[in-house]
């Protein structure tokens, strides 16, 4: 018979884990959650950014450790952001010469793109060490991977050229051809299947640098697996973007 469970998610004060170790006891006291997921935003913060989210990491062991003794309670972590949600819009969270997502409009977003290796290290040193404390689950939040729209950058604007046989010199020429397209355009399609591809193999990685740590340790997308429906206004005609289709889930299962 299978059983049901509700995950309380849990903010991690890095300043007071004191707090952090009394709350947990008091909603299972008061509530009976036993099953937690601590929630820790990993977009870069900060320059040098490893400082941020090497004091998150200590944060989360500290909190672990108090809890260790804490009979039947399920320890999971909720990695809230990986690229970023693009809260902050064109504002920077960190100078890290990191390459940014570049977006249909041409601005360049505050979220990072994953075809930048430095970046990709430092999301995959950070999912290691979560791994190697053995938690009960990971989950990857709904700003993992590129949107509906994104990115033309110069790594992804080479990478479609490569792929369509066109020769793209500007974002701007990119994505007047886009917005010509109609839905059956193998151009759009080229474009959509190099963006599921992007996210696909950054999963991968990320399941990989899992399982050099612990390959039980189980690992999903929270939320949309990263697929929008498009923007009013996404190209000069959004009826044109490719549907939903099953090929563009994401998993980070082994």
């Amino acid at each position: 018979m299978k059983k049901f469970k509700f995950y309380t998610v849990t903010p991690l004060f890095t300043e007071n884990t004191d707090f952090v170790v009394d709350n947990v006891r008091r909603l299972r006291r008061e509530a009976g959650l036993d099953c937690v997921a601590f929630c820790l935003s990993m977009h870069p913060r900060g320059t040098p950014a490893t400082v941020q989210a090497a004091a998150t990491l200590a944060a989360y062991r500290k909190v672990k450790q108090a809890l260790a003794g804490d009979r039947d309670l399920e320890i999971g972590v909720l990695v809230q952001s990986t690229l970023g949600h693009g809260w902050s819009g064109r504002r920077q969270l960190t100078d890290e010469p990191w390459q940014r997502i570049v977006q249909n409009d041409g601005a360049v977003s505050s979220r990072m793109c994953p075809s930048d290796d430095r970046f990709r290290r430092y999301i995959l040193d950070i999912v290691g060490e979560l791994a190697a404390t053995k938690p009960s689950f990971l989950l990857i939040d709904d700003d993992f991977g590129l949107r509906a729209g994104e990115c033309f950058c110069p790594a992804h604007l080479a990478e479609l050229n490569a792929s369509a046989g066109t020769q793209f010199k500007t974002p701007a020429e990119a994505q007047a051809a886009l917005a010509a397209c109609g839905q059956a355009d193998p151009l759009l399609w080229t474009f959509e299947a190099l963006r599921i591809e992007n996210s696909r193999r950054f999963a991968r990685e990320i399941r990989g640098a899992i399982d050099r740590q612990d390959p039980a340790v189980r690992c999903a997308s929270a939320g949309a697996n990263s697929i929008f429906p498009p923007r009013r206004g996404l190209w000069s005609m959004s009826a044109t973007w490719p549907r939903r289709a099953d090929i563009s889930r994401i998993s980070f299962a082994s």
